[in-house]
């Protein structure tokens, strides 16, 4: 059984004339007539029953009337839909993101880009993460962005949109929670809470702390950017990590650090480079694009 057949059965039914069906559906009767004894067949009864030239509906044709009524209108409802979003700015854009652009980026990027009277409609899912889950959530189609490290994904298109300042966080009552910076060499063999394999951040501390030649002794690896600011809190150690809203808000020390190492961590936007995206997801991307000053 397929639509076709079901969108036939409809039409002979409205009009008892198979003749007549067959120049309004534009097929030959014959072919007309083929699909509706395969329907038969496949249901085990009878639809349709002859009166001279006309035909008339069985009550089996009638009770199936019914269900094949309210199923095709459900599928045009569904197709008026899909159209309504392919044809205008409606529709859900779903983001997912890391654990650091939560306080002030993305609420910002939302509000600036409903802010036209023509986004006024559309919804924003939104899941916070690891790079790891958005990448996940972009390849399994349940997000249309993606927003952290750039893992060099061969399916995905990448596009920098934000930069962070790394920084060393210490707890409001360490020893060097006086100081206005600090040097990395400081770091050798001190109590230290890394970013764990599966977080995109620890990319670039690792390449930070190698790049100076320093060696911390790491305690604990934790997942994420409120972890390490909550662990160092209590005095677990100390962290390096983005200068965010965390920090503010958890009795940290801000810290610097001094030199000319590469100290910025970026951002980036992603999705997948096939992807045959709506109107909508398209305005949304180009809305980015344009209001990020790393992009540009």
């Amino acid at each position: 059984m397929n639509l076709q057949q079901l969108y036939y059965f409809q039409k002979i039914a409205s009009l008892e004339n198979y003749s007549n069906a067959s120049k309004e559906l534009l097929i030959s009767q014959s072919s007309l007539s083929y699909a509706i004894r395969d329907l038969e067949k496949e249901l085990g009864v009878a639809l349709f029953y002859k009166k001279g030239r006309n035909i008339h509906l069985s009550k089996y044709g009638e009770e199936f009337l019914k269900y094949v009524n309210r199923a095709l209108s459900e599928v045009d409802n569904g197709k008026a839909a899909m159209r309504n979003y392919s044809e205008s700015y409606q529709g859900t854009i779903s983001l997912c993101f890391v654990s650091s652009l939560t306080a002030n980026f993305i609420p910002n990027l939302i509000a600036g880009f409903k802010k036209s009277s023509k986004y006024a409609q559309v919804g924003f899912t939104l899941r916070e993460g690891k790079t790891s889950d958005a990448v996940k959530a972009v390849e399994e189609q349940s997000a249309d962005f993606g927003f952290g490290t750039n893992t060099e994904n061969i399916n995905f298109a990448y596009y920098p949109v934000y930069e962070e300042k790394l920084v060393v966080v210490v707890p409001k009552k360490h020893p060097w929670a006086k100081r206005q910076s600090i040097e990395l060499s400081l770091l050798n063999g001190v109590d230290f809470i890394a970013y764990d394999n599966y977080c995109g951040t620890k990319i670039f501390v690792d390449k930070l702390l190698n790049k100076a030649q320093v060696k911390p002794h790491t305690v604990y690896e934790v997942p994420n950017d409120t972890m390490i600011a909550s662990m160092t809190a209590c005095h677990l150690g100390i962290g390096i990590m983005p200068d965010s809203y965390e920090i503010k808000h958890m009795g940290l020390q801000v810290l610097p650090i001094e030199g000319k190492e590469s100290l910025m961590r970026l951002v980036y936007m992603f999705t997948l480079k096939n992807a045959s995206p709506l109107p909508i997801i398209k305005e949304f991307k180009h809305y980015v694009l344009k209001h990020s000053a790393i992009a540009k």
